[in-house]
């Protein structure tokens, strides 16, 4: 079955969003006064780096984990939890097993700045982390009775993290 264009573009127009957001309430952030060696170089860092940790499996998974978040919260009751109870285990897996290519795609870019060095690490850093909260709440949920009680301690979880994740990436060109 072909899929249409819209259906295409709507990951690409999720993550541009999220970026932006990261970008405008100051998570990620690109400043531009004089330090690094090569303005010009640093760039294509950030765009290689931006390219390279797009391209994962576990990006769509993510997307797709929080997405059936908001659709089981909108069904809620006994409907939501089991779509929850349904799709979260194939999702979560996809999220796992994507956690090597992640590392070797990182781990293939040639990059020649420092500030590109440490961004990567931080990346991998945010990533691992990232794994660490899905898997849990993987767990969390098969093992419990309750859905929701598990689902609302992830999200207070998952906000407090995103909070104190402070700048993942600065680059001072």
């Amino acid at each position: 079955m072909a899929q249409s264009v819209g259906v295409k573009l709507y990951p690409l127009l999720f993550l541009a969003g999220i970026a932006s957001f990261l970008v405008l309430t100051g998570k990620v952030s690109v400043s531009w006064p004089h330090r690094s060696a090569d303005p010009a170089i640093t760039v294509q860092e950030v765009a290689m780096l931006t390219a390279a940790t797009n391209d994962s499996d576990s990006v769509v998974a993510s997307q797709h984990i929080f997405a059936l978040l908001t659709t089981a919260q909108r069904t809620g009751g006994t409907r939501g939890a089991s779509l929850i109870r349904e799709q979260l285990p194939p999702l979560a897996a996809r999220v796992e097993a994507d956690a090597p290519v992640f590392q070797q795609r990182l781990a293939a870019l040639d990059l020649r700045t420092s500030e590109g060095r440490t961004c990567r690490t931080e990346l991998l850093r945010a990533n691992e982390q990232k794994r660490w909260f899905l898997s849990t709440f993987n767990n969390e949920v098969a093992h419990s009775r309750s859905t929701w009680p598990v689902v609302r301690r992830f999200k207070v979880r998952w906000h407090r993290w995103i909070a104190a994740q402070g700048t993942i990436c600065n680059f001072s060109l």
